[in-house]
């Protein structure tokens, strides 16, 4: 059994402890909302450039597409994106500054304009 004076010390121990789990959970909550919003915040940065893209070029005909893949080789000369021929891409499209090599269904290797020069000839 605690003295009288020992038990508030302990209950208010007790508290601190008690605060201090509830301060580390709402720690982690804003965190995971700091991770959530930094993201959003990166894919709004994003989304807006591609706005910007599209209303710089709205007399073109656009499909989004990512890069899947490069050459080993040709690093940064030839690419893989995943968008193919069901999508509407075809041989010789430019992908924003690049021209087609390749189309297959589903995907399309592509060429940076620079080093069509071989064609040229």
């Amino acid at each position: 059994m605690l003295h009288p004076p020992a038990a508030p010390l302990f209950q208010s121990f007790k508290d601190a402890l008690r605060e201090n789990e509830e301060l580390k959970t709402q720690i982690v909550q804003l965190t995971e909302d700091n991770n959530r919003l930094q993201a959003e915040q990166f894919e709004l940065d994003r989304l807006r450039k591609l706005y910007e893209l599209d209303q710089n070029y709205m007399q073109y005909d656009k499909i989004g597409a990512r890069v899947i893949a490069r050459d080993s080789e040709k690093w940064f000369q030839v690419f893989r994106i995943n968008k193919g021929s069901a999508d509407g891409v075809a041989v010789d499209m430019n992908v924003r500054s690049r021209r087609k090599k390749e189309t297959g269904c589903f995907l399309s290797q592509t060429e940076a304009i620079l080093c069509g020069y071989r064609d040229t000839g």
